[in-house]
């Protein structure tokens, strides 16, 4: 989508901040325990309601050991986990 607005008027855009996280836990009520390359840690995000059962694959393949990679789109003070990826170890 692209909009033309003329250079007198004031434009808003979002800030959109893209980061990548190791997953090192989740909790029973869905909360992820998440850490940066700089070993920040966050746990105020949850697995993600959509795509459908995207959730519910970041859980499975978790528990079954595999080390995941999650990117995490933040804008307009929202968070959403939009990728996986399995890490080398």
């Amino acid at each position: 989508y692209e909009d033309i607005i003329p250079s007198t008027h004031t434009a808003y855009v979002p800030t959109i901040v893209r980061k990548e996280y190791t997953l090192t836990d989740i909790q029973e009520d869905g909360y992820l325990c998440l850490m940066d390359d700089e070993g920040n840690t966050r746990e105020d995000v949850t697995l993600p309601p959509y795509p459908e059962n995207f959730g519910r694959e970041i859980e499975t393949a978790f528990k079954s050991g595999k080390m995941l990679s999650l990117t995490l789109v933040s804008a307009m003070g929202h968070d959403q986990i939009t990728a996986m990826k399995e890490e080398a170890e």
